[in-house]
C-alpha cells in the first residue's frame, strides 16, 4: 500500500501517541486505530446460557498498516462477543481525532485503510457473488432503489446515505439498513432495495468533518459481524446437511449390494430402486442412469436452488456425461428412445421416462417411485421437452473391448435375443438335409405319399420359420446397431472434444477427421453383418458335427478341404491388408490436403498456384487410387478363389463317395443314397457358414489399419481427470508463482520465473513486444499449457488439483486466433448455454453489436458462413466478446480482443466490462486500450520487467514508455 508524503508526516507527528494494543482493548468503545506494528486478529465467540465461551470463530485479521474499529455489539447480538487478539509487540495508534477536535489524518489515506478493513469484513461474512447485473449510485444527485433492485460499485468505495426507505446488504433481510443510516458500499458487497428508497452519495471528507465517520463505521462493522454470524448458521447447516447426505449414501450402497446379492436368488429383482428423501431432480436422474450405468453423485449446496433443468445440467456436469434436449412429439411414447428426465406441465416437477420390457414408457415419480403406464392422457400432462444422456469412455486410455462394452451397454435383452434366433437357424438348417436323406432312403423307394406330403409340409414349415427367425433376427441387429451407434458415435465426440489441447496440435483438421471416422468404421464392422457372421460361423459347428455323424472319414476330408480354403483366403487377406494400410494412411494425407486448399482457396487464387495445388493433389489422388485398386483386385480374386474352391471341394467330395462303387480302395464305406444327399447339403451349409466365418474374421483384420489411425484418439489421456477438484463457484482471485515454460525441452524459455498476483475484479493488463511471452501465459492461465515449474492459483487453489473444464465455465475467454462458428448470430453468442435470445440482445448491447445486428435482414438469427465473410473485423471481434460476457462470468481472459474496434466503441465494451465484477486480465498491444488497468504487467524476453499503473510506468524510463512513446508518435 504505497503513501504518499502528507500521510508519512501525519504519521511521524503521531508516533508517539502510540499506544500497546492491551492497553488501548482496556479503554471504552467505540474507538478506532491504526495498526502500527504487529497485528491484530478479530474473533467472534458464542456465549452460551450457562456463561462459558464456546470455541473463538476467526473473522479476520488487521495487518500492520490497516484500520480497526473497537465497538461492543447490540443488545440483538448478546449471544455474542468480539474478541481482538494482538500479537506480541502490536502497537495502535488511537484516532480519537475521529471524535474529538484533534488533528484530522489525510483523507485519501485513511480511505484506502477502512477500505481494506470494510473490505476484509465484507470478504469474511459474504455468502456469496455480487449480481451481474447491478446500478451504480450516482455520485451527482440523489438516486432511486427499487424493490429488489441491486446496487454495487465496480471498484472505489462510495459512501451512501439513505435518505427514504430502507436497504438490505448482500440480499439478507436480516442486515437491515433504515432511513437516515449510511452504507458504506465495497466492491465486493452490495445492497438491494427494500419497496422504494432513495440514496445519496457522500463525500468520506465530510464525514471526518462532520465526525460521523466513527459511527457509521461501527454500524458497518455490527452489521457485517451478522452477516458473518447468518453465514456461520449457514455453514453449520451446510455441514450437517453433508452429513447426513454422507450417511444416506452410505446407506443407498448398502442396500445396493445388498440387492445384488439378493438378486442371485432372484434375478428378476431389480438392483436400484427410487431414493426418497433427496432432491427430486437427483433422484429422476438415478433413476433414468441405473440402466445406463451412469452415476450421479449428490448436487452441491450452491446448486440446490437453481431451477429444475440447471440442476439437471450440474448433474450431468459432474457426473460427466452429455446430456441432449429431446422434443416429445407425436406418439413418443409408442418408440424406444431410451431413458429420460421429463418433467410436468403444470408444476415443472421431475419425472423419470423409463422404457417398457413390453413396449411404450412408463412414468417413474422421483418422490414415491410410483411407476404409471404412459398413454396419450398421461402425455398431455408432461413438459414438451425431456433430457436424454449419454454415456461417456472411461477416462483412461481405450481398448476395443471398452468400445464394445459401452456401446452393448444395457442391451443384454437384444443381445440374447441375436443368440437365440442363431441358434434356432443353426438348429433348423441341420434339419434340412437330414430330411432329405430320409425323403430319399425311406420315403421315394416305399412310394409313401401321404408321408412325402408331411414331409414337404413339415420343410415348407422349417423355411417359413427361419425366413421369419431372420427377419426377427434382422430387426433386432439393425435396432442394436443403430442404438449402439448412437451412443458410441456420442462418447467418440465426448471423448474428443475432453482430449487437451495439446493433442490437436499434431492432426490436421482432415487427418482427424478421418481418425475419428475410423473409430465409427471400426464399431460398424464389428456389428451388424459381423456379428450375423460370427453367430453363423458358432453355430456352423452342429453341422461339422453332422457331417461326423453321417461319415466321420469323410466328414474329417470335408474339413480338411475347408481349412485350404480358409488358408487361401488368409494369404490374400494379408496381402489386402499391406495395401489397405497404405491406402488409409493416403486418404488422411488427401483429406487434409483438400480441406486446406477449400479453406485456402483465396490465397491460392492470389498467389496464381492454381496448377501448384492441383498438381500436388493430383499427386496424392492418384497414388491412393492405385492402392485402392490393387486392393480390390486381390478382393476379387479372393471371390474367384472361394467360388472355384467351392466347386473343386465338391468334386472331390463326389469323388470320395463314388469310388465304394467303382470298387477302389478306400476308407470310405458306401453311402446310401439319402445319406449321399443329407452329407452333401450338410457339407454346402458347413463350407459356406465357416467361409463366411472365417471372411469375418479376417475382415478384422482390415481394421487394422484403422483402428491404428484411430488410436492416438483412444489411447490419449482426456483433460478431464475424475480425481480433480470441481469448481463450483469462482470468485476472480488468480496469482503465479515463479512460472517456467519451454515449447521443447532442449528450447529457450518462453516463460521465465513470472508471477504476479490478480485481486477479486482487478483489471491486470499484460503488454509487452511480440514475442514476449503473452499469449503463452494466458495459454498456461487457461490449462492449454503445462509449466515446467511453478504454480498457478485460482482463489487460492492450484490450477494441477482443478478440473480444467469446470473451471472454463467460468471464464469468459477471447483470444487472438478466435474464429467464429458457422450458424446464427444468437448461436454464436449463447452456443450451447441455456440461455434466451434476450440474453443474446444484452450480450450484445454491452459490447455495441446491438444496432449493427438490428440492421441486418434477420436480426439475431442471422446466418453466418464458414468464416463469417461477410462481417467486418470489429464485428467478429464484438460477438465473440458477447460471446465471453454473455453468461458473466468472474473471470475475463481477453488477448487482442479489441485490436479491430474503433476509440469509441472500445470505450463502450471497456465501460460495459468494468460494470461485470469481473477479474480481468487483458492483453493488448494498443495501449489505449488499458489505461484505465488497475495495474499493468510489463513483459520482455518471458519476464516482467515493469509493473503499474500507467501514469506511474508512463513517469518511469523504460519499456512501458518506449512502447507508448512510439505509438502516441
Amino acid at each position: 500500500m504505497t503513501r504518499d508524503s502528507n500521510w508519512t508526516s501525519w504519521l511521524a507527528a503521531q508516533e508517539s501517541m502510540a499506544v500497546p494494543a492491551a492497553e488501548f482493548f482496556r479503554e471504552g468503545s467505540p474507538r478506532a486505530a491504526l495498526v502500527i506494528e504487529g497485528a491484530v486478529d478479530l474473533f467472534l465467540t458464542e456465549i452460551k446460557q450457562t456463561g462459558s465461551a464456546q470455541a473463538l470463530r476467526a473473522v479476520y485479521r488487521i495487518n500492520a498498516g490497516n484500520f480497526l474499529v473497537w465497538s461492543e455489539l447490540p443488545e440483538q447480538l448478546a449471544a455474542y462477543q468480539v474478541r481482538f487478539v494482538a500479537l506480541p509487540g502490536t502497537r495502535l495508534l488511537p484516532l480519537d481525532s475521529l471524535m474529538a477536535g484533534a488533528p484530522l489524518p489525510p483523507a485519501d489515506e485513511l480511505e484506502v485503510s477502512v477500505a481494506e478493513w470494510i473490505g476484509g469484513l465484507v470478504r469474511a461474512g459474504r455468502s456469496g457473488l455480487v449480481p451481474s447485473q447491478y446500478l451504480e449510485p450516482d455520485p451527482t444527485e440523489p438516486f432511486p432503489l427499487g424493490n429488489a433492485e441491486v446496487c454495487a460499485v465496480a471498484s472505489a468505495m462510495r459512501w451512501v446515505e439513505i435518505i427514504e426507505g430502507q436497504v438490505t446488504l448482500m440480499g439478507n433481510e436480516d442486515l437491515l439498513f433504515p432511513a437516515g443510516s449510511v452504507v458504506c458500499m465495497h466492491a465486493d458487497a452490495w445492497i438491494a432495495g427494500c419497496a422504494e428508497a432513495r440514496l445519496q452519495v457522500l463525500d468520506f471528507r465530510q464525514l471526518i468533518i462532520d465526525r460521523l465517520l466513527l459511527p457509521t463505521l461501527a454500524i458497518m462493522q455490527t452489521v457485517l459481524l451478522q452477516a458473518f454470524i447468518v453465514k456461520l448458521g449457514t455453514d453449520d447447516v451446510a455441514d450437517a446437511q453433508r452429513l447426513q447426505a454422507r450417511r444416506e449414501e452410505m446407506g443407498r450402497q448398502m442396500e445396493g449390494g445388498l440387492r445384488r446379492l439378493a438378486g442371485l436368488l432372484d434375478p428378476g429383482l431389480p438392483e436400484t430402486t427410487w431414493q426418497g428423501g433427496i432432491d427430486p431432480v437427483l433422484s429422476a436422474c438415478r433413476i433414468v442412469g441405473a440402466p445406463l450405468d451412469i452415476s450421479f453423485p449428490d448436487l452441491p449446496s450452491n446448486a440446490l436452488h437453481l431451477p429444475a433443468d440447471e440442476r439437471l445440467a450440474v448433474l450431468a456436469d459432474m457426473a460427466r456425461v452429455q446430456k441432449r434436449r429431446v422434443a416429445l412429439r407425436g406418439h413418443w411414447w409408442a418408440e424406444d428412445a431410451g431413458p429420460m428426465v421429463g418433467f410436468t406441465m403444470e408444476s415443472g416437477e421431475p419425472v423419470a421416462l423409463m422404457p417398457d420390457r413390453a413396449g411404450g414408457y412408463s412414468a417413474v415419480s422421483p418422490h414415491t417411485g410410483e411407476q404409471q403406464k404412459v398413454d396419450s392422457v398421461l402425455a398431455t400432462t408432461l413438459a414438451h421437452f425431456a433430457y436424454s444422456f449419454f454415456r461417456s469412455l472411461p477416462a483412461k486410455p481405450i481398448a476395443i473391448i471398452d468400445l464394445v462394452r459401452l456401446g452393448l451397454s444395457g442391451r443384454r435383452r437384444e443381445l440374447g435375443m441375436v443368440l437365440s434366433m442363431a441358434m434356432l437357424l443353426g438348429i433348423l438348417g441341420t434339419l434340412a438335409p437330414l430330411a432329405m436323406g430320409y425323403l430319399f432312403d425311406h420315403v421315394i423307394p416305399e412310394a409313401n405319399r401321404n408321408q412325402l406330403l408331411q414331409m414337404v409340409m413339415a420343410l415348407l414349415g422349417a423355411a417359413v420359420a427361419a425366413l421369419l427367425f431372420s427377419l426377427f433376427r434382422s430387426e433386432v441387429l439393425l435396432r442394436l446397431e443403430t442404438s449402439t451407434e448412437s451412443a458410441l458415435q456420442a462418447a467418440i465426440w465426448d471423448r474428443v472434444l475432453k482430449l487437451h489441447v495439446r493433442f490437436f496440435r499434431n492432426y490436421s483438421a482432415g487427418d482427424l477427421e478421418q481418425r475419428i471416422n475410423a473409430v465409427n468404421l471400426i464399431y460398424q464392422h464389428l456389428s451388424g453383418t459381423t456379428i450375423s457372421g460370427l453367430l453363423g460361423g458358432l453355430f456352423s459347428f452342429l453341422n461339422l458335427a453332422l457331417l461326423f455323424y453321417l461319415s466321420p472319414m469323410l466328414a474329417l476330408v470335408a474339413l480338411g478341404l475347408v481349412l485350404v480354403a480358409i488358408a487361401g483366403n488368409g494369404i490374400l487377406a494379408y496381402l489386402i491388408l499391406r495395401k489397405e494400410r497404405q491406402n488409409v494412411a493416403l486418404q488422411g494425407k488427401l483429406s487434409s490436403r483438400v480441406l486446406d486448399y477449400l479453406n485456402g482457396i483465396a490465397k491460392l487464387r492470389v498467389a496464381a498456384a492454381e496448377g501448384r495445388a492441383f498438381a500436388r493433389w493430383a499427386e496424392t489422388f492418384a497414388q491412393e487410387k492405385s492402392l485402392h485398386i490393387d486392393a480390390q483386385i486381390l478382393r476379387n480374386a479372393a471371390d474367384v478363389f472361394v467360388s472355384t474352391f467351392s466347386v473343386m471341394a465338391s468334386a472331390v467330395i463326389f469323388y470320395l463317395v463314388a469310388q465304394p462303387f467303382a470298387g477302389g480302395n478306400s476308407a470310405i464305406t458306401l453311402l446310401s443314397t439319402g445319406t449321399f444327399v443329407a452329407f452333401t447339403g450338410t457339407f454346402a451349409n458347413f463350407f459356406l457358414q465357416f467361409i463366411g466365418f472365417s471372411n469375418t474374421l479376417l475382415s478384422l483384420l482390415h481394421l487394422l489399419p484403422q483402428l491404428e489411425r484411430a488410436k492416438p484418439i483412444l489411447e490419449a489421456q482426456p483433460e478431464a481427470d475424475p480425481v480433480r477438484t470441481r469448481v463450483h463457484e469462482l470468485r476472480g482471485h488468480i496469482s503465479a508463482s515463479n512460472l517456467v515454460f519451454r515449447y521443447r525441452q532442449d528450447g529457450p524459455p518462453i516463460l521465465d520465473s513470472v508471477s504476479f498476483s490478480a485481486r477479486e475484479g482487478e483489471f491486470l493488463a499484460v503488454v509487452g513486444p511480440s514475442g514476449s511471452g503473452k499469449s503463452t501465459l494466458m495459454r498456461l492461465l487457461l490449462g492449454f499449457e503445462r509449466a515446467e515449474s511453478g504454480s498457478i492459483y485460482f482463489d487460492g487453489k492450484d490450477l494441477e488439483d482443478l478440473d480444467l473444464q469446470s473451471l472454463r465455465k467460468h471464464m469468459g475467454v477471447v483470444l487472438q486466433s478466435g474464429q467464429l462458428m458457422p450458424g446464427d448470430i444468437y448461436t454464436n453468442i449463447v452456443g450451447a448455454l441455456n440461455l434466451t435470445v434476450d440474453d443474446a440482445w444484452v450480450a450484445a448491447r454491452l459490447c455495441g453489436l446491438d444496432a449493427d445486428i438490428e440492421a441486418m435482414p434477420m436480426g439475431m438469427h442471422t446466418m453466418l458462413a464458414e468464416g463469417a465473410s461477410t462481417l467486418s473485423g470489429g464485428q467478429k471481434q464484438r460477438i465473440m466478446i458477447a460471446r465471453a460476457i454473455v453468461r458473466r462470468p468472474r473471470v475475463l481472459l481477453f488477448d487482442e480482443a479489441t485490436s479491430a474496434l474503433d476509440n469509441r466503441t472500445q470505450a463502450l465494451v471497456s465501460h460495459s466490462v468494468e460494470r461485470l465484477k469481473a477479474t480481468r486480465i487483458v492483453i493488448a498491444h494498443r495501449l489505449s486500450t488499458i489505461i484505465n488497468a488497475d495495474r499493468i504487467l510489463v513483459m520482455d524476453r518471458g519476464r516482467i520487467v515493469q509493473a503499474g499503473t500507467y501514469s506511474e510506468l508512463m513517469e518511469q524510463p523504460g519499456l512501458f514508455r518506449e512502447l507508448a512513446e512510439r505509438q502516441l508518435a
